[in-house]
């Protein structure tokens, strides 16, 4: 998906969640951040105007040409970065990745290799927050359509089609004078999968929830899933 081409959108589609942020913020260890696939910067801004050490990276230069026109000085430091690369060892305090970003890598590969860089970012005793939604349920209901999702100026439908061991995913975004239509492919990354990769790892302290609540995850019924994952303090 060339999510640039919404990118004006974003923040009206997906607006700010004080339940999300608190919810996150609560998972947090640590005063240096790092924001995976920060879009336009809402979370990053948020947790930098508390003080926090914050930089936030996405693929899509428009994304952060938004997250950039919304600060006038170095809050928080926007930068165009491939979540698959290589990230500084033992920098981060916490690193989030949430918006179902990580399921946009290829396979189980793909993903296992980025959690590590992850790891090796962090500092010891840190936490890794990850957001996906919950395939499991989505496959084993043949879940189809996702929610309508309505902003003060725009809409999107959300339909998802499994092919082989992906799941493509339509998204039509329209107001009164755009209609957009585009598709990306996913990995349907399921629960027990991201568990096992993590502790293959090396987390500890491995945590599931109920999307962004202190609920805990019920793989036949939550709709998404929120993992919390720790780096081994020694």
């Amino acid at each position: 998906m060339n999510y640039s081409k919404w990118a004006s959108a974003y923040d009206d589609i997906f607006p700010f969640s004080a339940q999300k942020f608190t919810v996150l913020k609560n998972h947090i260890r640590g005063n240096k951040l790092l924001d995976v696939g920060c879009a336009t910067g809402e979370y990053a801004l948020k947790f930098a105007a508390l003080g926090y050490d914050v930089k936030g990276i996405d693929l899509s230069n428009e994304m952060i040409e938004k997250a950039r026109e919304k600060v006038d000085d170095e809050l928080v430091r926007f930068e165009v970065f491939d979540m698959t690369k290589p990230i500084e060892n033992n920098t981060y305090d916490s690193i989030y990745i949430i918006g179902n970003t990580l399921v946009h890598l290829n396979d189980e590969i793909e993903i296992e290799n980025t959690l590590k860089n992850f790891y090796q970012a962090l500092k010891k005793g840190g936490n890794l927050i990850v957001q996906i939604l919950n395939y499991h349920r989505i496959i084993d209901q043949h879940i189809t359509t996702l929610p309508l999702l309505k902003g003060k100026q725009y809409k999107m439908e959300r339909h998802y089609q499994l092919k082989n061991a992906h799941i493509e995913f339509h998204t039509t975004l329209y107001s009164q004078s755009l209609t957009y239509h585009n598709s990306v492919m996913l990995f349907p990354l399921k629960f027990n999968s991201l568990e096992n990769i993590v502790k293959r790892i090396g987390f500890r302290d491995v945590n599931f929830y109920n999307g962004f609540s202190h609920d805990v995850f019920n793989i036949k019924e939550s709709n998404a899933l929120v993992g919390v994952f720790s780096k081994p303090k020694s």
